[in-house]
Protein backbone atom coordinates (compact mmCIF):
# COMPACT_ATOMS: atom_id res chain seq x y z
CA UNK A 1 0.00 0.00 0.00
CA UNK A 2 1.24 3.58 -1.06
CA UNK A 3 -0.43 7.12 0.50
CA UNK A 4 -0.30 9.45 -2.64
CA UNK A 5 -0.46 13.13 -1.79
CA UNK A 6 -1.24 13.66 -5.85
CA UNK A 7 -1.44 11.55 -8.27
CA UNK A 8 -1.22 11.53 -11.95
CA UNK A 9 -1.36 9.06 -14.72
CA UNK A 10 1.56 7.09 -14.35
CA UNK A 11 1.05 6.46 -10.78
CA UNK A 12 -2.52 5.25 -11.33
CA UNK A 13 -1.38 3.47 -14.36
CA UNK A 14 1.62 1.80 -11.87
CA UNK A 15 -0.47 1.23 -8.82
CA UNK A 16 -2.99 -1.01 -11.23
CA UNK A 17 -0.06 -2.48 -13.00
CA UNK A 18 1.81 -3.23 -9.45
CA UNK A 19 -1.19 -5.08 -8.44
CA UNK A 20 -2.91 -6.83 -11.69
CA UNK A 21 -0.28 -6.88 -13.74
CA UNK A 22 -1.09 -7.10 -17.59
CA UNK A 23 -4.29 -7.63 -18.92
CA UNK A 24 -6.00 -11.48 -19.21
CA UNK A 25 -7.49 -12.38 -22.13
CA UNK A 26 -10.09 -14.69 -22.64
CA UNK A 27 -8.10 -18.52 -22.29
CA UNK A 28 -5.82 -17.16 -19.50
CA UNK A 29 -4.47 -20.51 -18.13
CA UNK A 30 -1.63 -18.62 -15.43
CA UNK A 31 -2.07 -18.30 -11.74
CA UNK A 32 -4.86 -16.30 -10.19
CA UNK A 33 -4.25 -13.10 -8.89
CA UNK A 34 -4.32 -12.96 -5.45
CA UNK A 35 -7.63 -12.90 -3.98
CA UNK A 36 -8.64 -13.69 -7.42
CA UNK A 37 -10.93 -10.54 -7.33
CA UNK A 38 -13.26 -9.36 -9.90
CA UNK A 39 -12.81 -5.73 -9.31
CA UNK A 40 -9.72 -3.61 -8.20
CA UNK A 41 -10.39 -0.14 -6.64
CA UNK A 42 -7.56 2.18 -6.21
CA UNK A 43 -8.48 4.60 -3.47
CA UNK A 44 -6.82 7.86 -2.71
CA UNK A 45 -6.54 10.98 -0.91
CA UNK A 46 -5.37 13.05 -3.62
CA UNK A 47 -7.72 15.03 -6.33
CA UNK A 48 -8.36 13.08 -9.42
CA UNK A 49 -11.49 14.18 -11.51
CA UNK A 50 -10.52 17.64 -11.71
CA UNK A 51 -7.38 16.96 -13.83
CA UNK A 52 -8.61 15.23 -17.31
CA UNK A 53 -5.27 13.45 -18.46
CA UNK A 54 -6.28 11.00 -14.98
CA UNK A 55 -9.40 10.56 -16.02
CA UNK A 56 -8.52 9.65 -19.43
CA UNK A 57 -5.86 6.89 -17.69
CA UNK A 58 -8.29 5.73 -15.89
CA UNK A 59 -10.47 4.95 -19.11
CA UNK A 60 -7.77 3.66 -20.80
CA UNK A 61 -7.12 1.26 -18.07
CA UNK A 62 -10.85 0.56 -18.06
CA UNK A 63 -10.40 -0.71 -21.90
CA UNK A 64 -7.13 -2.44 -21.29
CA UNK A 65 -8.87 -4.62 -18.49
CA UNK A 66 -11.88 -4.91 -19.96
CA UNK A 67 -13.52 -8.50 -19.36
CA UNK A 68 -10.74 -9.06 -17.35
CA UNK A 69 -10.95 -7.13 -14.17
CA UNK A 70 -13.27 -4.10 -13.80
CA UNK A 71 -10.71 -1.04 -12.87
CA UNK A 72 -12.19 1.79 -10.09
CA UNK A 73 -10.42 4.75 -9.07
CA UNK A 74 -11.78 6.87 -6.06
CA UNK A 75 -9.72 10.45 -5.76
CA UNK A 76 -10.71 12.75 -2.97
CA UNK A 77 -13.70 13.97 -5.01
CA UNK A 78 -15.04 9.91 -5.20
CA UNK A 79 -15.05 9.47 -1.08
CA UNK A 80 -16.37 13.02 -0.19
CA UNK A 81 -19.28 11.92 -2.28
CA UNK A 82 -19.67 8.50 -1.06
CA UNK A 83 -18.63 9.53 2.55
CA UNK A 84 -20.83 12.60 3.11
CA UNK A 85 -23.95 9.97 3.21
CA UNK A 86 -22.09 7.99 5.80
CA UNK A 87 -22.08 9.70 8.79
CA UNK A 88 -21.49 6.55 11.22
CA UNK A 89 -19.02 5.93 9.16
CA UNK A 90 -16.85 8.98 9.41
CA UNK A 91 -17.64 8.84 13.03
CA UNK A 92 -16.65 5.43 13.20
CA UNK A 93 -13.36 6.47 12.47
CA UNK A 94 -12.84 10.00 12.52
CA UNK A 95 -15.35 10.79 15.41
CA UNK A 96 -18.51 13.08 16.27
CA UNK A 97 -16.53 16.22 15.81
CA UNK A 98 -15.49 15.47 11.48
CA UNK A 99 -18.80 13.41 11.60
CA UNK A 100 -20.83 16.43 12.22
CA UNK A 101 -18.55 19.12 10.19
CA UNK A 102 -18.27 16.61 7.34
CA UNK A 103 -22.05 15.07 6.97
CA UNK A 104 -23.94 18.05 8.41
CA UNK A 105 -25.13 16.73 11.19
CA UNK A 106 -24.48 13.90 14.33
CA UNK A 107 -24.88 10.56 14.09
CA UNK A 108 -26.45 8.49 16.66
CA UNK A 109 -23.85 6.46 18.96
CA UNK A 110 -23.78 3.13 18.84
CA UNK A 111 -25.52 0.95 21.82
CA UNK A 112 -23.90 0.78 24.71
CA UNK A 113 -22.44 -2.99 24.42
CA UNK A 114 -22.28 -2.82 20.26
CA UNK A 115 -19.22 -3.95 18.87
CA UNK A 116 -16.29 -1.13 18.51
CA UNK A 117 -16.20 0.36 15.19
CA UNK A 118 -13.46 -0.90 13.58
CA UNK A 119 -14.28 -4.48 14.79
CA UNK A 120 -13.62 -5.57 11.32
CA UNK A 121 -10.12 -4.78 10.78
CA UNK A 122 -8.56 -5.58 13.93
CA UNK A 123 -7.86 -8.79 15.91
CA UNK A 124 -11.05 -11.09 16.97
CA UNK A 125 -9.29 -11.69 20.06
CA UNK A 126 -8.88 -8.35 21.33
CA UNK A 127 -12.15 -6.91 19.85
CA UNK A 128 -13.98 -9.79 22.32
CA UNK A 129 -11.44 -9.13 25.02
CA UNK A 130 -9.90 -12.21 24.98
CA UNK A 131 -6.60 -10.95 24.61
CA UNK A 132 -5.03 -12.15 27.66
CA UNK A 133 -6.26 -15.02 27.68
CA UNK A 134 -4.62 -15.94 24.76
CA UNK A 135 -1.66 -14.33 26.17
CA UNK A 136 -2.02 -16.49 29.05
CA UNK A 137 -2.48 -19.74 26.74
CA UNK A 138 0.67 -18.49 24.37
Amino acid sequence: MKRYQQIDPTGIREAVEEYAGPARGAGFDGSPRRFDPQRFVVVTSASLDADTANVDEVDRLQGVYDGDLEIEVWGAEALSRKLRDAPNLVYAVFGAAWAKAFCGFEPIPPPVGAPRPLALVEEPTEVLGLASMVADAE
